[in-house]
C-alpha cells in the first residue's frame, strides 16, 4: 500500500544517523520512495567522493596482491533495507524490473532480516549512480497507488 507522500516527506526530515546528521540529499528522493511504498530502510548513503580516497588506496594494495574488485559499491549510493517477509523482496525486485535500472538487491544480513539494494557499477561512476538514486526515487514516487 503506498503511503502519502507529505507524510513520508515529514518522516524522512527528522530521520538522522548515529551522529546527528540528516539523511544525504542525493540518496533522500529514494528514501522517501521505498518508505512510500513500505519499505523501512534502516541506513542510506549517497556515495562520496571522499571516501573514494580510502578506496583508491585499497586498490593499491590489492593490485600489489594480485586481487580487484572493480565494482565496489564502498563508494556508491546505498540503501539497507529490513524486509522480514520474502514476498515483499520479491514486490521490490518486480517494481525495479519495472524501472529498467541496473540496481539490485541482495540479503545483507538474512538472520536480520536485512537487505542491502545498490547499484551495479564502479566507484569512478558516482555521480551517474548518485543520479540514478535520485530517478528510482522519483520513480518510486511517481508509481500509480495500484501498481
Amino acid at each position: 500500500m503506498k503511503r502519502n507522500i507529505d507524510e513520508v516527506k515529514k518522516e524522512v526530515e527528522g530521520l538522522r544517523d548515529g551522529t546527528g546528521k540528516p539523511i544525504d540529499e542525493l540518496i533522500k528522493p529514494l528514501v522517501i520512495g521505498l518508505r512510500m511504498w513500505g519499505f523501512q530502510t534502516q541506513n542510506s548513503c549517497q556515495g562520496h567522493f571522499k571516501c573514494l580516497l580510502g578506496y583508491l588506496r585499497k586498490i593499491w594494495y590489492r593490485i600489489r596482491r594480485v586481487y580487484l574488485s572493480w565494482e565496489s559499491y564502498e563508494c556508491l549510493p546505498w540503501a539497507q533495507i529490513v524486509i522480514k517477509d520474502p514476498a515483499e523482496a520479491i514486490r521490490l525486485k518486480k517494481i525495479l524490473a519495472e524501472w529498467q535500472g541496473n540496481w539490485i538487491l541482495g540479503d545483507l544480513h538474512t538472520e536480520d532480516n536485512i537487505w542491502l539494494l545498490r547499484p551495479k557499477g564502479r566507484w569512478w561512476e558516482l555521480r551517474k549512480k548518485q543520479r540514478e538514486a535520485l530517478n528510482l526515487g522519483l520513480f518510486l514516487q511517481q508509481l500509480p497507488t495500484d501498481f
